[in-house]
């Protein structure tokens, strides 16, 4: 059996919601409701026997030949009728016939009957199957114990006093219900055009975006979900410039190396034993060189899953960079570069001890390639508050503001670096700094370029 859909389950909820509300509304007017008050009828059924009263009793003593009175009575009695809309008889002690022009009066249980029901001016008397009398007595009549007996129909009962507001419920219900349709559509719609996209994205569409601009939950469900699209797009576009970069980079050395091995091959045969060393260790640098890449890559990639690959402990950061200026203090002479260190402060850190020597390195690397010739590069280690601050300054080529926001970025490489490399080395370092609660940035300071990396001290 197919699930119910959203749209479904909005309209479901609505009708379940007035079915609810109208049965507790009848179920609370029939439990609560009570019977109409007894003095209703009463009232009513007064005003009437004192009507019919005052009409009879004024007819009474008019006129002084009796046969005069009987018939003024009789038409009294007729006029009676017509004016309440039933038959009205007279009954007592010596009353003649024929005042009485309705027919024979119907048969009538006694005055004790449970089914009189007595009030002060009348009596109320219920006939089957429609009928009701009322009797009424007349003291100023010439016969003794007169009485007037009214038959009337049966007033129609009014309807209980909450039917109409039944009735209006039951209207308001069926239009909330035709309303919660349109309603049940307008919620529904933007979550089918989230689904759409959400599938047209799956399909590979990374271009298409959910267009949602509205200001409530689904709205910011559609921006959640544009924004996820954005990332994920970035992610398989740096995947794929990854991909390209890491092809190129490998092209290069495995061409020289080639080319070694076919030079090689040619001193081996020539029994050139100089010159086969020499190629020998051309290839040798060139694969370490690839190792060194590849390493890079990886590490890069753990980072980026948020995999964490070091084994932290205490490092006096001061010692490391004592150990590494040295081992670079050759390679800067080379390149016609001083080197002035100010690394009085020694104060430990929580880092892994390679991790942060490749960072450093990668550094030094950067400053000695991209340094103009001649020039004085400076690294100094301070302390700022809690944290380690370590920098390195040289003058070199100024980058543009576009080169200087993406230096960090990996396979990045300026314009007119005129240097090999990979464009790693920054990435690498600047992630590496990150992963140990520290930072790292670039800017420009007094004409110089300066890196400058900060770590939380122990």
């Amino acid at each position: 059996m197919k699930a119910l859909g959203l749209y479904h389950k909005i309209l479901l909820s609505f009708f379940i919601m007035l079915v609810l509300i109208q049965a507790f509304m009848i179920g609370s007017f029939i439990l609560f409701k009570g019977p109409p008050p007894p003095e209703v009828d009463e009232k009513k059924f007064r005003a009437l026997a004192l009507l019919a009263e005052n009409f009879a009793e004024n007819t009474f003593g008019q006129y002084d030949k009796k046969e005069n009175e009987i018939r003024a009575v009789s038409k009294m009695v007729q006029k009676l009728g017509q004016i309440t809309k039933g038959k009205v008889w007279l009954t007592g002690q010596g009353i003649p016939e024929k005042i009485n022009t309705f027919g024979p009066l119907p048969p009538l249980p006694s005055s004790t009957d449970p089914k009189w029901r007595h009030f002060r001016e009348f009596s109320i008397c219920h006939l089957p199957p429609e009928a009701m009398i009322i009797s009424i007595p007349l003291a100023g009549a010439p016969w003794p114990d007169t009485r007037l007996l009214l038959q009337r129909k049966r007033p129609t009962p009014l309807p209980p006093p909450h039917k109409p507001f039944l009735i209006r419920l039951a209207i308001i219900c069926l239009l909330l219900a035709i309303l919660a349709v349109p309603v049940s559509r307008f919620i529904a719609s933007p979550i089918n055009k989230l689904r759409r996209s959400a599938l047209m994205i799956a399909d590979g569409d990374l271009a298409h975006r959910a267009k949602i601009e509205t200001r409530d939950q689904i709205g910011e469900l559609a921006r959640a979900l544009n924004h996820m699209t954005d990332r994920l797009e970035q992610m398989i576009i740096a995947g794929r410039e990854l991909l390209a970069y890491v092809s190129h980079e490998l092209r290069s050395p495995l061409a020289r190396i080639g080319v070694a091995g076919q030079m090689l091959e040619d001193a081996l045969n020539k029994g050139d034993t100089q010159n086969s060393l020499r190629y020998l260790q051309s290839i040798k640098d060139e694969i370490h060189q690839m190792e060194d890449l590849l390493s890079s890559i990886l590490l890069l990639s753990r980072l980026d899953l948020q995999q964490d690959p070091f084994k932290r402990g205490p490092l006096e950061l001061a010692h490391l960079l004592e150990a590494l200026l040295a081992k670079y203090e050759t390679f800067f002479k080379g390149r016609e570069l001083r080197l002035i260190s100010d690394l009085a402060l020694s104060a430990p850190i929580l880092g892994d001890e390679d991790a942060i020597n490749t960072a450093i390195s990668n550094l030094l690397d950067n400053a000695a390639k991209h340094a103009l010739p001649g020039v004085i590069v400076r690294v100094s280690l301070k302390r700022k508050s809690h944290n380690l601050i370590f920098s390195i300054k040289n003058p070199t080529q100024e980058l543009s503001v576009e080169e200087l926001g993406r230096i960090f970025e990996p396979f990045f490489r300026g314009e007119n670096t005129g240097q090999p490399g990979s464009g790693l080395g920054l990435a690498l370092a600047k992630r590496i700094f990150e992963e140990h609660g520290g930072s790292l940035r670039a800017n420009w300071e007094k004409g110089e370029f300066m890196v400058t990396a900060e770590m939380p001290a122990l």
